[in-house]
């Protein structure tokens, strides 16, 4: 897939077979099969040559024959080997009698200064700088492995018990009437290797063995609790991933603030580097442990079986497997719980406290480890509980029928069966073949190799034969999906973040017919541990320049040894191979070679990945770095994300490209670039242009193929071009995006029966499912196409070759096919661009939910100003450089411009694949380009939609036409206007000059409907400027203009005098025209008709005129008289000089027109009446309701003249001096004798002739007398009455002046309870109660007492 180690030989010619390496500072430990042991340096090349072969590493992408356009490959590596012969290294330090058989398996215990070795069964300690043998650990008679793991650990000292009596002191004592020894009781502590906070980019994993520096481990997990969802009932992805992720959380936070909780009791944590030694003997375990370098306990625990492989996934948690199919885990309690900690003489927990007994237990600073790990003052007693010493095994059985149970077998022992199905499972089932279920009776299941290897992320890989599944800390399955390697690997390792694999010659299915020089030697294989991946592939020893003119080896040569020694808790680069020849002759001459694989550079791996477009394992690989390892992490990441959402959108992997799109906050104007015009308009570019875009290279499936692409060939394929030889099978069957989008559920390899499962979840497995075309770089030759055919067809176990015999059949099938294969290929074609726009319109819904409140509530964005800017017509390369970023961070014109571009793609999507949202799309706020939309409508004839967009986009002017087009259509006069009508009642007031123009055509087609328009009471009509109607419909129809002001004054209590004279000068001017006809119209009988009708109309408008005058209050007389006619003749328009010289308070001429002109006393009276109607009503009205006052009449005068209204009309009817009229004293005294309290008695008597007599006028008398009578006495029970109330308001008064309060230095107030002091205060005036003057208006507000003010 890609180069990720380069391969140099970094020591020659070692004499002895190595059979164990471990690496301490710059010193590589070598054990030989002789028991020597050889120690070299790795930072002082032995010669210059070596130097010079080491420095001619070339970043370029040479082939064995210096072709720059292969990449490396099983073929070369990307070191170029020198000819010359580079001699044999030399040890800086030798023991040759180290141990008497081989050295099996190299620890160090740096803090101890301690070399560990297993050799002849025994595990024994040495010097680390002087190699001798400090002491052999006799109690490991018969060991098989060990493990060291190194860790900080917090712990609180309490303050010493009381011990009393016996050896152990307070140990005793403490046990309580149970018998049981409980540490936690009196100690908290907690433990977590150095760099685990939690950042699952931490380098490495796992504890420190061999290493002899503090490990690191990305995410470590604590007594993780029963993982019961991910049995056989699993329930999904959802409960996996949150759990991960709380188990994280805690393991942060424990790395972090490891025994915080203490300090925050206010006890002082003590930080210990605590390391672990143990030993798998045959049905046992052996635990040593140091603290800070210093021996502290040892312990035994009994088990069911013989651990073969150790590994510690945390501090406390040990992994042990036994067989094929069997493993265990077992919980080890931290230092500062060991019963020891009471009497070790470094704990200052015993051993000072004047005890005998304590002081017998003191000891040498550096002591050794006891023969005995059962009994003895060094030995941890501590009873075994579910945190402390417990051991839980777990069987793999390959029945998918069988349930998950745990069946209790006395002690601390618990067995668990885990029913294994499909992926991983499969690989169990076929590695144990026909005799699967007979394994344990016959012995074969224990005969395959097995290895416990930690990984990166709290987790362990075990592998047994060619399958690896992985575990978590509590012994389950953490994966849906294992590892399955083409044969049993020889040896395994990990470096983070890739597993290491040595399979045997010939296990390669894709170099068993090469030609290479070391095709068949044995094969190193390196997989990404987080895609499960082979990212590369390396044939050992690899072939030099000298080797490929060197006849290629043939299948019966013997192939050399090749042994991965690093150990297997080691978790960084560089990476050892040791290459024996096997031919004894050739192993006395050139001796073995330790060669070093030397990680390349994070970012340079990275592009690597991305040049060959593996984007998906660019991003695994992305997610096992830190952020300080490579600073710009974040950027090339949502690079990277973005380069893979392509390529899965260019193999039709819509959904998952759009869910990319959206996590990753994309440009959707790039997104939209992906399709074609029909709905990217100028956006849309060409395939070869996707990826550019996104600042990537164009692909070599995307580009326009060539002749000289076609006919170029390659005559030795690389590793790098095929589909991964080793997985592509599973490449092309499955996909991992399980890792970048958690919601995905893929299939499980624990509990699920086979039967359900269709596809394997093993990268090496194709599964039953239609395989998909692999994501993966093809290769140009057909050799190559050929061998990763074969290799699909043969990788899987439950794969099947075609036969001949179903070829016949298949050709029958495939002539059927090709019949209908254009309309297959349309309908398919139909259906994925179906597929893309159900994509696009997801995600385009998806960012217009984000940047519509954005929009919606941004204060620059005031008045629908982003509704204007959102009809520019932008520049598409500008657009497309827009940078990924939420909306939230973007400026106005930006995110105006995403939303133009996302609301024009959506309309076009819609209208393609759910034209029944297209409606409520357009009646909703939305920043379409209207351009672009409208004749796509227009096309569709959705004329509803293209008038509720342009409704949306204020372009009323285009709605209302197309909406005059659509009634030149109708015959019906209702159909024709309604739709119209109803569309100008809803636009606001900014719109009057569009409605008046559009009113016109309306108007002149049906008048009275025509004028709902303006008269209905409905949408937005109120709020129309009333005045800009008035002056429209003055000049387009006065008569209309006559109609709409009686509306709003009569019905909608229009106001303004400007209004209301506006009207009066209609009536006016239409009076006049009707009487001016009527004296045109002549004698004959049709124009006598006409008169008669001429004069009803002209009659009922002086009726209208004359009651506007009477009711109104808001015209202004003075203006509307002199546009009277001097007519003396019309009666009507005397009347309405009568009405208009009334309200300017001229009573007298108006009162002599109704008298002397009119000669119609009855009038004259009633307009008397109406007088003082008006004036009693102005006297009681509220001032904000007040009339309309004239500034050119007095008010006082009027006031006044109005008061005096029919004592006027009195004075007018005994006028003596008109030789016209004689006086009327009959209409005079009827006058006094209706309205005698209205008219002042003595004015009356002085206008009265002396020839009247008293019996004429006694009521008149009578009733003013009355009326005179009755004010005198109101005003003096008022008198009497505001006497007595000044009265009792100055008692009163005396009253409260006398009131004392006294406040004193202990007086509080009752509100509050707080001492008065010299605060303010206030006196209740009910209860005498004084309290604070804030207390008394709280009292108040609260219904309470009313206070008083502070006096």
């Amino acid at each position: 897939m890609h180069t990720a180690f380069d391969s140099s030989p970094l020591l020659t010619g070692i004499k002895g077979k190595p059979e164990s390496i471990i690496v301490h500072g710059a010193k590589l430990f070598v054990g030989t099969s002789t028991g020597a042991l050889n120690v070299y340096r790795t930072d002082q090349p032995s010669s210059s040559l070596q130097t010079e072969a080491t420095s001619s590493s070339s970043p370029s992408k040479r082939s064995s024959h210096g072709s720059p356009t292969k990449p490396a490959s099983i073929l070369s590596t990307r070191t170029a080997i020198r000819e010359e012969r580079i001699p044999p290294s030399v040890p800086v330090q030798s023991a040759a009698q180290f141990s008497k058989r081989s050295i099996d398996q190299l620890g160090v215990i740096k803090e101890a200064n301690i070399l560990v070795s297993l050799s002849d069964g025994y595990v024994s300690l040495h010097d680390l700088s002087t190699l001798e043998l400090r002491s052999q650990l006799l109690q490991t008679k018969g060991a098989t492995t060990f493990g060291v793991d190194t860790s900080i650990q917090k712990r609180v000292a309490p303050k010493m018990p009381d011990y009393g009596p016996g050896p152990l002191g307070g140990r005793a004592s403490m046990r309580g009437a149970g018998g049981k020894f409980n540490p936690t009781a009196t100690i908290t502590s907690r433990a977590f290797r150095p760099g685990a906070i939690g950042d699952q980019n931490q380098a490495g994993a796992g504890g420190a063995a061999g290493v002899g520096t503090v490990s690191r481990n990305r995410s470590s997990v604590y007594d993780v609790p029963s993982k019961d969802w991910q049995t056989a009932s699993m329930r999904g992805m959802d409960a996996m991933v949150k759990y991960r992720e709380e188990e994280r959380r805690k393991a942060m936070e424990g790395a972090r603030f490891g025994g915080a909780a203490a300090d925050a009791d206010g006890q002082d944590g003590v930080m210990t580097l605590v390391t672990v030694l143990a030993v798998g003997v045959k049905r046992k375990l052996l635990v040593f442990r140091w603290v800070d370098g210093e021996f502290w306990d040892t312990r035994e625990v009994a088990l069911h079986h013989t651990p073969r492989s150790l590994a510690f996934v945390t501090p406390t948690k040990l992994f042990m497997g036994y067989n094929a199919t069997e493993y265990g885990t077992i919980s080890i309690p931290l230092a500062a719980e060991s019963t020891v900690a009471y009497t070790h003489p470094s704990s200052g927990y015993g051993g000072a406290g004047g005890n005998g007994s304590s002081s017998q237990l003191r000891r040498e600073t550096h002591v050794h480890p006891p023969a005995n790990s059962v009994s003895g003052p060094l030995v941890d007693l501590t009873s075994p509980s579910l945190s402390s010493w417990h051991v839980e095994d777990f069987d793999l059985s390959t029945n998918t029928a069988a349930s998950e149970g745990t069946h209790s077998t006395g002690g601390s022992h618990t067995s668990t069966s885990i029913s294994i199905a499909g992926g991983a499972g499969a690989g169990f089932g076929a590695a144990l073949g026909g005799f699967g279920n007979l394994g344990g009776y016959m012995g074969l299941s224990s005969r395959g190799k097995m290895s416990v290897l930690h990984v990166d992320g709290g987790e362990v890989l075990f592998v047994r034969d060619g399958t690896g599944i992985f575990l978590g800390a509590d012994g389950r399955p953490t994966r849906r999906e294992g590892v399955e390697w083409s044969a049993s690997p020889l040896e395994v390792a990990f470096a983070k973040p890739y597993v290491f694999a040595v399979l045997p010659s010939g296990s390669v299915p894709s170099l068993k017919n090469s030609s290479l020089p070391n095709a068949h030697n044995p094969v190193l294989q390196i997989r990404s541990v987080g895609t499960l991946f082979a990212v590369q592939t390396l044939c050992f020893p690899p072939a030099t320049a000298a080797s490929t003119s060197i006849k290629p080896t043939t299948a019966s040569s013997s192939p050399p040894q090749v042994r991965l020694l690093t150990p297997s808790t080691g978790n960084k680069p560089p990476v050892f191979v040791v290459v024996t020849p096997t031919d004894r002759t050739a192993l006395e001459k050139e001796g073995s070679t330790i060669w070093q694989l030397e990680m390349q550079g994070w970012g340079r791996q990275i592009d690597e990945l991305v040049e060959k477009e593996e984007f998906e394992e660019a991003l695994g690989l992305l997610d096992s770095v830190d952020n300080v390892i490579l600073e710009d992490k974040d950027e090339r990441r949502a690079h990277v994300q973005g380069l893979f959402a392509v390529s899965l959108f260019a193999d039709e992997r819509f959904d998952e490209a759009i869910e990319m799109f959206m996590e990753l906050d994309t440009n959707p104007a790039k997104v939209i670039a992906l399709y074609p015009s029909n709905v990217a308009g100028e956006l849309s570019r060409s395939r070869q242009e996707w990826f550019p875009i996104f600042g990537g290279k164009t692909p070599a499936k995307l580009r326009a193929p060539s002749s000289s692409d076609t006919s170029e060939t390659s005559p030795t394929p690389s590793l790098a071009n095929l589909p991964s030889l080793a997985t592509s099978a599973s490449t092309a069957a499955r996909s991992r995006l399980g890792a970048f989008l958690p919601a995905r559920r893929p299939q499980s390899i624990v509990g699920e029966p086979a039967a359900t499962s269709s596809l394997s979840s093993s990268p090496s497995h194709a599964g039953a499912a239609k395989p998909r075309p692999s994501r993966t770089a093809t290769s140009a030759t057909t050799a190559t196409a050929h061998d990763a055919d074969n290799l699909a067809e043969t990788g899987s176990i439950r794969s099947v070759r075609t036969t001949t015999r179903e070829a016949p059949e298949m050709k029958a099938t495939a002539s059927g096919a090709s019949r209908d294969s254009r309309t297959a290929a349309t309908a398919g074609s139909d259906a994925s661009s179906r597929k893309a726009l159900d994509a696009l319109g997801k995600f385009l819904a998806d960012r217009r939910r984000i940047f519509k409140p954005i929009l919606e509530s941004s204060p620059h964005l005031e008045s629908k100003d982003h509704m204007a800017m959102s009809q520019i017509k932008r520049d598409t390369h500008w657009l497309l450089s827009l940078p990924n970023k939420p909306f939230g961070e973007m400026d106005k014109e930006e995110l105006i411009a995403v939303a133009q571009t996302v609301d024009t793609a959506l309309f076009k999507t819609f209208l393609f694949t759910k034209p029944a949202l297209i409606g409520p799309l357009c009646r909703i706020e939305n920043w379409c380009e209207v351009e672009q939309v409208e004749e796509l409508l227009k096309e569709r004839k959705k004329f509803s939609e293209l008038i509720a967009l342009y409704g949306g986009k204020e372009m009323h002017s285009k709605a209302l036409g197309l909406l005059k087009q659509f009634a030149e259509d109708e015959e019906d006069v209702e159909e024709k206007m309604r739709p119209t009508i109803q569309y100008l009642q809803n636009l606001g007031p900014e719109f009057i000059d569009v409605i008046l123009e559009t009113s016109h055509w309306l108007l002149e087609v049906d008048a009275e409907l025509g004028m709902e328009v303006f008269t209905a009471d409905t949408g937005k009509v109120g709020s129309w400027p009333r005045l800009e109607i008035v002056d429209d419909l003055n000049r387009f129809d006065k008569e209309l203009c006559a109609v709409y002001l009686e509306f709003i004054i009569e019905n909608a209590g229009e106001a303004d005098p400007e209004l209301h004279d506006k009207l009066v000068r209609l009536y006016l001017r239409r009076a006049t025209h009707l009487r001016e006809r009527l004296q045109n119209e002549g004698d004959d009988a049709e124009r006598a008709a006409t008169a008669r009708s001429t004069q009803t109309e002209r009659d009922e408008l002086m009726k209208k005129l004359l009651n506007f005058l009477r009711s109104s209050t808001q015209y202004r007389p003075e203006q509307i008289l002199v546009r009277l006619p001097a007519d003396d003749d019309d009666r009507d328009m005397l009347e309405a000089r009568a009405l208009l010289l009334g309200r300017m308070g001229q009573h007298e001429g108006a009162l002599s027109i109704y008298v002397r002109k009119l000669q119609d006393p009855t009038r004259a009276e009633e307009y008397c009446r109406d007088v003082w109607r008006l004036r009693t009503a102005s006297a009681t009205q509220q001032p904000g309701a007040a009339r309309q006052q004239s500034f050119m009449v007095d008010q006082d005068q009027k006031a006044l003249a109005d008061g005096e209204v029919f004592l006027t009309l009195l004075r007018i009817y005994l006028d003596r001096s008109s030789s016209h009229t004689p006086p009327q004293l009959d209409c005079a005294l009827g006058l006094l004798q209706r309205h005698a309290a209205r008219i002042d008695l003595r004015s009356a008597l002085s206008l009265l002739p002396s020839t009247v007599s008293l019996s004429h006028i006694a009521g008149f008398i009578n009733t003013n007398l009355r009326d005179l009578t009755r004010s005198q006495h109101e005003a003096k029970v008022i008198r009497e009455i505001r006497t007595s109330r000044n009265w009792q308001v100055e008692e009163t008064l005396c009253k409260l002046q006398s009131r004392r309060v006294k406040v004193g230095e202990s007086r509080t107030c009752p509100k509050c309870h707080k001492r008065l002091g010299n605060s303010v205060v206030a006196v209740n005036p009910v209860s005498g109660a004084v309290m604070h003057y804030f207390c008394s208006i709280h009292a108040e507000q609260k219904g309470g007492q009313q206070g008083q003010r502070p006096q």
